[in-house]
């Protein structure tokens, strides 16, 4: 059976036979469900609530809604006995030519490394200095458009992005992120 990922084991989970009635759930909150099928997507398919007491029954579980409304359910997991959520990945876009002009001048020397794991030789770090940039009128706001010149050498925004990594300056040891900016629309 498949569970959510941060439910540790099959019995964390609570029902009439495994000592519902336990006192220590009184005021705790948790997931709630009839099926223990719904507990594969905690978020999605199962009801969030307050422990509010049980009674001798298959829906042993008084579940105090966050409405303040109360409803009976057979399966109870605390979520103190839950694996910490997971943080959401980072969502990264491609550099517009504004954007990238913005943190970068003609001179400036970029670091980054090709992203292709399965060819070791590529993960080689490139040290390259901005010798120019080339944009069509009216895209240069545009994410991915755009051509910048490294060394000599043209590539677009759009491939730098897709294949490109660069060091976050920020942290160290470094941390490898995309080369391109945080697409805040789509977090």
């Amino acid at each position: 059976m498949e569970l959510d990922k941060r439910i540790k084991a099959l019995t964390d989970i609570q029902s009439v036979t495994n000592g519902c009635h336990d006192w220590e759930f009184m005021t705790k909150k948790g997931y709630f469900a009839n099926s223990i099928f719904d507990f594969k997507d905690l978020k999605r398919t199962c009801v969030y609530g307050g422990y509010a007491g049980w009674r001798e029954h298959n829906q042993c579980f008084l579940c105090e809604l966050l409405s303040g409304d109360q409803a009976y359910f057979t399966y109870f997991i605390p979520e103190d006995s839950l694996l910490p959520e997971e943080k959401p990945e980072k969502k990264y876009r491609p550099y517009s030519l504004n954007e990238f002009l913005n943190e970068h001048e003609i001179g400036d020397k970029i670091t980054y490394r090709y992203k292709y794991k399965e060819q070791p030789e590529n993960f080689i770090r490139h040290k390259e200095m901005i010798c120019g940039y080339r944009i069509m009128e009216g895209e240069a706001n545009t994410p991915g458009e755009g051509l910048i010149n490294l060394g000599g050498t043209w590539m677009s925004l759009q491939a730098m992005f897709d294949d490109c990594e660069t060091p976050n300056s920020y942290l160290y040891p470094e941390v490898w992120e995309p080369f391109g900016v945080l697409d805040k629309e789509n977090e």
